[in-house]
């Protein structure tokens, strides 16, 4: 998995080291990342650079626990950054503390960039809204509501029980009467036929 940059990242849709750890356990995570580790003190070729199988395996440890919220592709980046030196000059040291400080660096550019495409998003979103409806089409949308608000309100004469002696004291007159109204109609049309 290779992006070109932060954007390309977020927009990857790679899974998380926390869902990749729920998935296959946080060891497999630990391997994989060790395994960039690895990687890089090989491609660095600076003698004291090279990290112990210890060393590797708590940063690794490290990573899958302060940043679950980073994906593969993320962690992919971060390394490929430092094997271009983008990073900054090793001077003869690679350790877990600068490791962890690339990821750390990386997780707030790559929180700034999600930032500005909510931003933008959100501003597409208002457009798009802005666009879409007219005053007239609101006047009516908001007509609508209040019309589906007083059906709301008032209860039909089907959501009425029957009235009977029981609940006659709990229903007013009108509504029993209203619904001896559809009653003797609907027996009328019975009789009918």
């Amino acid at each position: 998995m290779k992006c070109a940059d932060v954007k390309a990242c977020l927009l990857a849709g790679t899974p998380t080291i926390g869902s990749l750890a729920r998935s296959y356990g946080e060891r497999a995570v630990r391997s994989v990342i060790e395994g960039c580790i690895v990687g890089l003190c090989e491609f660095v070729n600076i003698p004291r650079a090279t990290m112990s199988e210890s060393q590797a395996r708590q940063t690794a440890a490290l990573i899958v626990e302060e940043f679950r919220n980073l994906t593969i592709a993320d962690v992919v980046m971060i390394f490929r950054r430092g094997k271009l030196g983008q990073w900054g000059e090793f001077y003869g040291r690679l350790d877990g503390q600068m490791i962890l400080g690339w990821f750390g660096r990386y997780f707030d550019e790559r929180c700034e960039q999600a930032a500005t495409l909510s931003e933008i998003e959100a501003h597409r979103l208002k457009d798009r809204d802005q666009r879409t409806y007219t005053p007239e089409m609101i006047l009516r949308l908001h007509g609508e509501h209040r019309t589906q608000q007083k059906r709301l309100d008032t209860p039909s004469k089907n959501d009425l029980p029957a009235c009977d002696e029981r609940n006659e004291a709990y229903y007013t007159d009108r509504h029993c009467e209203e619904r001896s109204d559809v009653a003797n109609r609907q027996k009328e049309i019975i009789l009918k036929k």
